[in-house]
């Protein structure tokens, strides 16, 4: 047998106070009826201290009462031939995703390193716990501790390109002894020495011409194109008449930025659009973080701040700027306006864009990987058969049942005690 939470016999010291409670208790004295006693004076009638245990049996059974809830809580478990088996085949696993930005380079197969390690997570099936970080070394301690309280063969999967840094020897000495690890790596394709192994397929620019077709890489798309389908970076609604001042703006403002990721958004509304008006009602001032921090940079950027001589940035619903910056479902929503010149617009929105973007860390642009040799001598295997603290695995429900009978067997005996005595006990 295995206790769980084998501190908690420290409470079978309360197994001592039915005993104290019967020892200290004072019975009632009894008055009986004595003819010759009539010429005595009368004595006060005063309750007698127990000098010794009466009533054993129902002692003993309050002190087994005590002693039952204590070894529930303990959370005892019979670790029994067909518990030893069940635990063999139970896995308690947590999956890694690595998500730093060399794995936004592409696989072989053309998506992106990312969202083949997603893929791969999504697979294991159980007990499985998907973590994603940008530094899977750091989750290692964590992961052991979220571990030991599961019952089975633990075991954590990263999954990762595994560049040079991603995980040493030392990283992996966190882990508990009886964890396993598995190094799954994810092949990509790029020599890292720019960044166009960065920007994947689905980060295309769209720029939308009037409400009736779209421009994109330099060619007219109808609205029900299978392009419009492709998850898109920037969003520019211009009347006919701004369709080629647009483009021009979109074209140099993204001449030379970096581009963020692809979840992250924008739509630049020019003043003449026609539904600008439903646009800005439906605005509403940054709480995004990303947006913020976006800002933030581009208020800082020479270029932006040289375009006018209007202030660059303004908070909507301010009006005081070149660009109104708010939010919306989308994204960051800008709002151009009228007296805006198109040179101040295109620097405005450069510096936004490039705030926008993940910067990548020196370290990711590097070619460099760990050897599978490497990987190979990190890995660990799993021992079977780790006996963890999941509460599910206890055995006390069958004890707490035991006390419960125990209750209703100890008030029976002490109502018939106190029907043979005449006294509670």
């Amino acid at each position: 047998m295995t206790w769980l939470a084998p501190w908690v016999w420290a409470g079978a010291l309360l197994a001592a106070v039915p005993v104290l409670i019967h020892l200290l208790s004072r019975s009632s004295a009894r008055q009986q009826r004595f003819p010759t006693l009539r010429f005595f004076d009368d004595g006060r009638i005063q309750a007698v201290r127990r000098s010794r245990i009466t009533d054993l049996p129902l002692l003993l059974l309050r002190v087994l009462i005590v002693l039952l809830a204590v070894a529930a809580l303990a959370q005892p478990r019979l670790d029994s031939a067909g518990r030893q088996a069940a635990l063999a085949q139970r896995v308690a696993r947590i999956v890694v995703v690595d998500t730093s930005a060399s794995m936004q380079r592409l696989t072989p197969a053309g998506a992106s390193a990312l969202e083949e390690a997603r893929h791969r997570a999504a697979a294991y099936d159980g007990a499985t716990t998907v973590i994603e970080t940008d530094d899977p070394a750091s989750t290692l301690p964590g992961a052991t501790s979220l571990l030991a309280q599961r019952s089975g063969v633990r075991e954590v999967v990263i999954i990762s390109d595994f560049q040079t840094g991603t995980l040493d020897s030392l990283d992996v000495a966190a882990l508990d002894e009886g964890t396993g690890l598995q190094l799954e790596r994810i092949a990509t394709t790029g020599d890292g020495a720019d960044d166009r192994p960065f920007r994947t397929a689905t980060r295309e620019v769209l720029a939308t011409a009037g409400d009736g077709g779209f421009r994109w890489t330099g060619r007219s798309l109808p609205a029900d194109s299978a392009a419009l389908s492709a998850a898109h970076l920037l969003t520019i609604r211009a009347s006919d008449g701004d369709a080629v001042v647009a483009n021009a703006i979109r074209s140099a403002a993204l001449a030379s930025a970096q581009l963020p990721p692809s979840d992250r958004r924008m739509t630049l509304v020019m003043p003449g659009y026609v539904g600008r008006d439903s646009i800005a009602a439906a605005a509403r001032p940054v709480t995004t973080a990303w947006i913020a921090d976006a800002v933030m940079v581009a208020a800082e950027d020479r270029t932006a701040r040289a375009g006018s001589t209007s202030p660059a940035l303004a908070a909507w619903p301010d009006a005081d700027g070149v660009v109104s910056v708010a939010e919306d479902d989308g994204g960051m929503l800008l709002l151009v306006h009228a007296d805006a010149e198109a040179l101040a617009v295109a620097a405005v929105l450069a510096a936004l864009v490039d705030g926008a973007a993940v910067r990548t860390p020196l370290r990711e642009r590097s070619a460099g990987i760990i050897e599978d040799a490497e990987l190979a001598r990190l890995e660990r295997a799993a021992v079977p058969a780790v006996a963890g603290s999941d509460v599910d695995m206890s055995d006390g429900r069958w004890l707490w049942l035991a006390a419960l009978l125990l209750l209703g067997v100890e008030a029976l005996v002490r109502r018939r005690a106190v029907r043979r005595t005449g006294r509670a006990t």
